[in-house]
């Protein structure tokens, strides 16, 4: 299995060849890949460790830019992920299908039966660190007793080679931030066989608390809703409707429309689903952005309270100041 990356503005390109199942003879494998250049638009500096174990992937990424930086990836086979955002987000667009975001603080499980489209890093107050755990689908099969089925609608999917999506900006637990430092940064120096256990421990810790919460919260919708599958894809589409339009968002009557649901189902299927409201969600996704920018430097405060969506700068200046505590314009000065 072959994955290309095409740095955007950059001449920078990265050809990874992954054996088949991320299969490796060692016990551990651990390699560094140092950034120390620069697009068009930003200076990108840090590091990509990935370590492997048989069957597992696993990329910590920690770099400093100001800028967004985007590059074109493309993969001929099976990928299966688990992405947690510690500092920055992450957006992977398709060239074909919808868009997947993985905001600030959040974590994602998701399949593409291959990779094709563009993928972009967003920093957070000019860094962006994440960890990537990439699964071969027999390890998966093997944690689980080969019982797919314990995943619902996503282990099905799996199975057939459909690109589905388990769970999607789930906020990190403590739990799950704790197993995240053992894996970063480990409290004991092991090597071998030792060191191998020890990751494998840790990456199954954390794939038991990712499934523990898709069922607790499954079972809070199931108790709450009434849902048809079909109603949950209307408000699924509806969500990236709202990412796609946050420089013009819709009423919730219109919002409705183009997603093929009535606006009361979608009111009240999206808090159950997503346990907000569209609002707070569409508030939440604006104050992100609008941050991103800030830091980027490149649009006054007005600019940017318009590209997100704000008419009225005053009231983008409000907002943003009950968001985090401070002006716009302090955050500039302080970043």
């Amino acid at each position: 299995m072959k994955r290309e990356y095409n740095y955007i503005d950059s001449d920078f390109h990265l050809i990874e060849e992954i054996p088949e199942n991320y299969a490796i003879d060692k016990h551990v494998e651990d390699s560094l890949i140092k950034y120390d250049g620069k697009t068009i638009n930003t200076d990108i500096r840090g590091t990509m460790r990935n370590l492997k174990i048989d069957g597992i992937s696993i990329d910590i990424l920690d770099t400093k830019h100001k800028d967004p930086v985007e590059m074109d990836v493309k993969q001929d086979g099976d990928h299966l992920e688990i992405c947690f955002e510690l500092d920055g987000s992450k957006r992977y667009t398709p060239k074909e299908g919808n868009c997947l975001e993985t905001l600030n603080g959040r974590y994602s499980f998701f399949y593409y039966h291959k990779l094709d489209g563009k993928l972009t890093f967003y920093p957070e107050e000019g860094k962006h660190k994440c960890v990537e755990i990439e699964l071969s689908i027999p390890y998966l099969k093997r944690l689980l007793n080969n019982d797919l089925n314990v995943l619902g609608d996503f282990g099905e999917k799996l199975q057939n080679k459909e690109s589905t999506i388990l769970i999607n900006n789930s906020t990190i637990s403590l739990q799950m931030r704790n197993i995240l430092k053992e894996i970063v940064n480990p409290s004991q120096e092991l090597s071998g066989v030792l060191r191998k256990v020890f990751i494998e421990t840790h990456i199954n810790d954390l794939i038991l608390s990712v499934i523990l919460q898709k069922k607790e919260i499954s079972e809070q919708t199931q108790a709450s809703s009434t849902l048809s599958e079909f109603d949950i894809n209307k408000i699924y589409k509806a969500r990236e409707i709202i990412l796609e339009k946050i420089d013009e968002p819709c009423s919730l009557i219109e919002l409705a429309r183009l997603s093929g649901i009535n606006d009361f189902k979608l009111k009240k299927g999206f808090k159950d689903v997503f346990g907000t409201t569209v609002f707070k969600y569409l508030f939440e996704v604006r104050m992100e952005r609008s941050k991103t920018l800030i830091l980027e430097g490149k649009f006054t405060i007005s600019e940017i309270a318009f590209m997100i969506g704000y008419k009225n700068p005053a009231h983008f200046t409000a907002a943003f100041k009950r968001k985090f505590g401070r002006l716009p314009s302090d955050f500039r000065r302080v970043s």
